[in-house]
């Protein structure tokens, strides 16, 4: 409470902090670690609850376990810790976000190791997002003169695509509203694996020379599922999300989307995309080991200043 005040005396609306605390409509949701619990989820609301004035209560209370970091608790003075300043100076902020929504600690105790990090780059974010975007993209770019292809009269084959990529779409929707978000990035990702995987089966370099009409529908299709896919992966990958629309085409904002099952893109043939982009590059071997040698060494510097 004392920070929203903070936050509405900054603002210079003093009574901003009221719309949060007095308003019997506003949701308040307390993210903490575990070690909270018995604070938020008793002393505080008890406290509220004695109070003459009326404040809202938690709607909820998220509490994760604890993180640690290469199999040891974080420890600024021993050195075992992670600079976010210099972190987020040599990687991208959806790279580190990615990361830290997959090895979340929500159900027990998890690691952050840089092996994984490298892992959830390489693999999830550049083998399987990034790989479809820019492959769908680079293809549609060179063959259709840059258009998005016709998306009328699709077939049933996409039509079911389209149904299944809504269905998972709900089911992200859900774990973010349960919190699970560990799940959503990894059933991010698995939605990403979809699009690869029906890109791969209907074969478009074959199909171009085939039938180029129903070529462009299947890319129309996989054009509505990266669609999707950006705004699932919105609230852990804001900046890759607001690439993705550029690169589309797309001159809506996220929140002007929205969440509902629908499209900026049109079916008519005649929507423009913007040119390819890489999203992410490779974390290399080498860039892991200085950052685990890094580690190693600052660990190394305590025990040498405490036996001297």
């Amino acid at each position: 409470m004392d920070a929203t005040m903070e936050w509405a005396e900054i603002k210079g609306e003093p009574d901003a902090w009221k719309n949060y605390w007095q308003n019997p409509n506003s949701r308040i949701i307390n993210f903490i670690g575990k070690d909270n619990i018995p604070f938020h989820l008793l002393v505080w609301p008890a406290m509220i609850m004695g109070q003459t004035t009326k404040y809202t209560l938690a709607d909820n209370i998220p509490a994760n376990e604890f993180l640690n970091l290469e199999g040891r608790q974080f420890s600024k003075s021993e050195g075992w810790y992670i600079d976010l300043e210099s972190f987020f100076n040599r990687y991208k902020a959806d790279q580190i976000r990615f990361s830290l929504a997959s090895s979340a600690p929500e159900a027990k105790d998890s690691d952050f190791n840089w092996r994984d990090f490298q892992k959830y780059n390489n693999a999830d974010l550049v083998g399987v997002l990034g790989n479809l975007v820019y492959r769908i993209m680079t293809f549609t770019f060179k063959n259709f003169d840059g258009k998005i292809p016709l998306g009328q009269d699709l077939p049933e084959e996409m039509l079911d695509l389209i149904k299944q990529v809504e269905l998972r779409k709900n089911k992200i929707a859900e774990l973010y509203n349960t919190y699970q978000v560990k799940k959503a990035a990894y059933d991010i990702i698995d939605l990403a694996r979809l699009g690869n995987k029906f890109f791969d089966e209907f074969q478009p370099w074959k199909k171009i020379k085939e039938n180029k009409e129903y070529c462009g529908k299947s890319l129309y299709t996989l054009f509505r599922l990266i669609e999707e896919l950006a705004v699932c992966a919105w609230p852990i990958l804001p900046d890759t999300t607001e690439a993705i629309f550029k690169q589309l085409g797309v001159d809506k904002k996220i929140l002007e989307v929205g969440w509902r099952f629908d499209t900026a893109i049109s079916p008519k043939g005649d929507h423009i995309l913007n040119k390819p982009a890489i999203l992410f590059r490779k974390i290399e071997d080498d860039q892991i080991k200085n950052e685990i040698q890094k580690l190693e060494q600052a660990l190394q510097k305590k025990d040498s200043s405490l036996s001297s």
